[in-house]
C-alpha cells in the first residue's frame, strides 16, 4: 500500500520523494524510501531526485540527502533523464564544492559525459563557477575532454582568459581544433573576444591555421564582417537586436555593438600574420 501511494505523481509529475528533497526532509526521505519509495523518482522534465539533492543549497542537508538516496540503492553516477546528468555535474554547475568532494569521495566518475558529452568540469565552465572547475581539475579531470561536437572547454563560449589560464596549467593544448577545423583564435575573432584573441596570441596559438573551408581566422573574421556589413545595409528586415549569427553558435548579439570589435580583433590579427598582410 505504501509504495503505491508514495510512488503516485504530485505536483509538476513530481512524487513525495521530490518534494522532500525539494524541501531538505532527510527524516521524511528516510522514511519513505524504507516504505518502498522509489528512490529514481523522475519528474515531468526528467530531473531525479539525486540530482535536485546535489543542487541543495545547504551543503550538509545536500549530503544527507544524497547519502538516503545511495543506501536505497540509487548509483553514485545516476544519470537524469532531462539531459544525461549525474549530481556531479549538477554539484558543478551550481559550485557545491563540498558536495563535489562527497560525491568524489563515494566513488563518482568525474569526467562523466552527459547527453551531449559534456563532462562535469565542462558544467562548471557553462555555470562560470571557475573554483568548482579548479576542484575537478585537481582530482583528475580532462582538461582537454571534448563533447560530442568535437569541442573541448578552451573552444567553448564562455571560456575566458581566466578560464584558460586555469585549463592551460592544467595541461589544456591550445592548438587544438573543433568539428569545423577552428583553433581558438577563429573562434575568439568571430565573438568579437578582444581579450581572449589577445591571451591566445600571446600564447602561441597559430594565426595561419586553416579551417574546413581554408580560411585562416583573420580569413574568417573577414568573412563574418562583411555578413555584419550586409546586414547592417538592409535594416528594413533585420533590427539591430536579431539572432544574426546564431547560426554559427555565436549569436545573438546585437549588430551596432559587433562591428566595433570585430574591428579591434582585426587590427590584431593583422598585426599577427606572417608577410604583407601584417603591414596592412
Amino acid at each position: 500500500m505504501w509504495t503505491k501511494v508514495l510512488n503516485r505523481p504530485l505536483v509538476q509529475g513530481q512524487s513525495a520523494v521530490h518534494l522532500a528533497v525539494m524541501t531538505g526532509q532527510v527524516r521524511a526521505l528516510r522514511w519513505m524510501l524504507r516504505r518502498g519509495a522509489s528512490p529514481d523518482d523522475r519528474d515531468l522534465d526528467g530531473f531525479g531526485a539525486l540530482n535536485c539533492a546535489a543542487m541543495h543549497e545547504d551543503s550538509v542537508t545536500a549530503i544527507a540527502l544524497l547519502g538516503a538516496l545511495l543506501d536505497a540503492g540509487l548509483s553514485v553516477d545516476t544519470p537524469d533523464a532531462h539531459d544525461g546528468a549525474t549530481a556531479l555535474h549538477s554539484a558543478a554547475f551550481f559550485d557545491r564544492r563540498e558536495v563535489m568532494g562527497w560525491l568524489l569521495k563515494r566513488g563518482a566518475t568525474i569526467d562523466a559525459g552527459d547527453e551531449a558529452g559534456r563532462t562535469p568540469v565542462m558544467h562548471a565552465l557553462a555555470g562560470d563557477k571557475l573554483q568548482a572547475a579548479a576542484l575537478l581539475l585537481a582530482w583528475g579531470a580532462k582538461a582537454d575532454a571534448r563533447d560530442h561536437f568535437g569541442d573541448t572547454m578552451l573552444l567553448q563560449t564562455g571560456c575566458t582568459a581566466e578560464w584558460a589560464d586555469l585549463l592551460l596549467a592544467h595541461g589544456a593544448d591550445l592548438q587544438r581544433v573543433d568539428g569545423e577545423g577552428r583553433n581558438l583564435l577563429h573562434l575568439a575573432a568571430l565573438r568579437g573576444d578582444k581579450a581572449m584573441l589577445r591571451w591566445a596570441l600571446k600564447q602561441g596559438v597559430d594565426p595561419t591555421q586553416l579551417d574546413i573551408d581554408g580560411m585562416t581566422p583573420l580569413d574568417a573574421l573577414e568573412m563574418e564582417m562583411f555578413e555584419v556589413g550586409m546586414a547592417q545595409s538592409d535594416r528594413s528586415r533585420l533590427d539591430t537586436t536579431a539572432d544574426f549569427g546564431a547560426g554559427d553558435g555565436f549569436g545573438p548579439y546585437d549588430l551596432d555593438e559587433a562591428e566595433p570589435a570585430f574591428e579591434s580583433s582585426l587590427m590584431l590579427l593583422r598585426r599577427h600574420q606572417p608577410g604583407p598582410v601584417a603591414q596592412a
